[in-house]
């Protein structure tokens, strides 16, 4: 009677155990992942530029303009030998590394 009773305990204590892990591997179909979600997955969009459409054409062509001009940072000096070195006009355009775009010519 008590290896039976041994035996069911065990019996239980396995079973038990095994859906536990499973459980926590694979999820059910009823439960819900919510980083799986598609409506918490939202995308952000570029911000733009709103004009009034009744504006004169030249005054909301000024204005997009002024707009894609202000997004551009001003250019920075060439202030080390490295700078001043690979950023030379004398140097050819191809041959120029593309950090050099963000500073102003050396002289």
């Amino acid at each position: 009677m008590q290896r039976l009773f041994l035996a069911a305990i065990l019996v239980l204590a396995v079973a038990g155990c095994a859906k536990d892990s499973a459980s926590s591997v694979a999820p059910s179909a009823n439960e819900i992942i919510p980083y799986l979600s598609p409506k918490t997955a939202s995308v952000a969009r570029p911000a733009r530029q709103v004009v009034p459409r009744n504006l004169p054409p030249e005054v909301r062509a000024e204005a997009l303009e002024g707009a894609s001009e202000s997004k551009k940072p001003p250019l920075m000096e060439c202030m080390s030998d490295a700078c001043k070195v690979e950023c030379s006009p004398n140097v050819t355009k191809q041959s120029k590394p593309k950090w050099c775009s963000y500073f102003k010519e050396p002289i």
